[in-house]
């Protein structure tokens, strides 16, 4: 019984660890990896879930058409590290693409 309160704590511990590498702290300084948030991200995920990955709200919102958003974050503006993230979630589909731009270059992926 100990050793499996001991393995929660553990896997706990570590999944906390993991997002907060993967988002979390402020947009302004860059702490955000929004690298590491894109390769976490999936189709279908809720709004709740990327956020949640990402560790903060998203700087703008856009409608894209009756029901659908697309959400950007961005880090380091105005350096070389520079990235912009964007993820298209549908109301009733969840995430239905994400891209993201940047300085390690620039990626996408529709589902």
């Amino acid at each position: 019984m100990l050793k499996s309160t001991k393995r929660s704590a553990v896997l706990t511990l570590l999944g906390a660890l993991f997002l907060s590498a993967c988002g979390g702290g402020n947009e302004q300084t860059g702490a955000t990896d929004l690298y590491g948030a894109y390769d976490v991200i999936e189709g279908g995920m809720s709004e709740v879930q990327v956020k949640a990955v990402i560790g903060a709200e998203p700087q703008r919102r856009q409608a894209d058409g009756d029901k659908a958003h697309i959400l950007t974050w961005e880090t380091d503006a105005n350096t070389y590290r520079h990235t912009t993230l964007l993820v298209t979630l549908h109301d009733e589909d969840g995430v239905t693409r994400k891209i993201v731009t940047g300085y390690r270059g620039n990626q996408s992926q529709s589902f």
